[in-house]
């Protein structure tokens, strides 16, 4: 029988009866009403967003995922990537329906996929979406979720792929900026704490156009390059 490949993580063994997969996008979910056009087009029904990201779903709810910050952009990965797997990772509680449909880029939507999945706490649920190359057929992917009888909540969601990349990743920034040293000092933090800069997959380079940087490293980005 295989068991498909063997991971190690610390003292543990686990088995994947599929290959792992790679997170793509991360989809952010609401923390506020207020960023909601963002991430939401459309909803019916009881829908709550509660402030830390989970998003509460009442027995015969709507929530359409067609926003900015939700939507994966097949025709830039098919234009620019060998990216042929894809599938949308979901981690919650409850039963729901996703209908996966695109937008295609000269007008009208094709529709993917629709399934009923059922949610478990702190167990992903993945959902497969088949993968247009074509440049006539691609577009950008987004989703609508329905509950049924019973409610349901959404925990966190990602777009992923099984597919290994065929190169090594490096990332390389570009700031420009006039005499917004705080912003940017708090910009530089965050990127600094990333897994891919302290991983040597980053280079920040920033332009200054104001006063001169007072910060020794925001000075010497602007002269050079920081590098993870």
């Amino acid at each position: 029988m295989n068991l498909g490949k063997i991971s190690k993580f610390g003292s543990g063994v686990f088995l994947h009866k599929k290959p792992p997969s790679y997170i793509l996008q991360q989809i952010k979910l609401p923390a506020s009403d207020d960023e909601r056009g963002l991430y939401v087009a459309h909803q019916d029904g009881n829908v709550v967003f509660d402030g830390v990201g989970i998003v509460k779903l009442g027995p015969d709810s709507l929530l359409s995922f067609n926003g900015y910050k939700t939507s994966f952009y097949e025709s830039y990965w098919s234009r620019f990537t060998n990216l042929n797997e894809l599938e949308i990772q979901i981690c919650g509680l409850g039963s729901i329906e996703i209908s996966i449909i695109a937008e295609l880029r000269h007008g009208g939507t094709r529709h993917l996929v629709t399934k009923t999945i059922a949610l478990i706490p702190d167990r992903m649920a993945t959902v497969g979406i088949p993968i247009e190359r074509s440049p006539h057929r691609s577009g950008r992917i987004f989703f609508d979720i329905r509950t049924g009888k019973s409610k349901a909540e959404l925990h966190s969601m990602a777009y992923a792929t099984p597919q290994a990349t065929i190169r090594p990743v490096h990332l390389g920034i570009a700031i420009c900026t006039f005499n917004r040293e705080p912003f940017v000092n708090k910009m530089m933090q965050k990127l600094m704490a990333s897994p891919l800069f302290e991983a040597g997959a980053m280079t920040v380079t920033i332009v200054n156009q104001g006063a001169s940087f007072k910060d020794e490293l925001l000075i010497s980005a602007a002269v050079g390059a920081v590098n993870g």
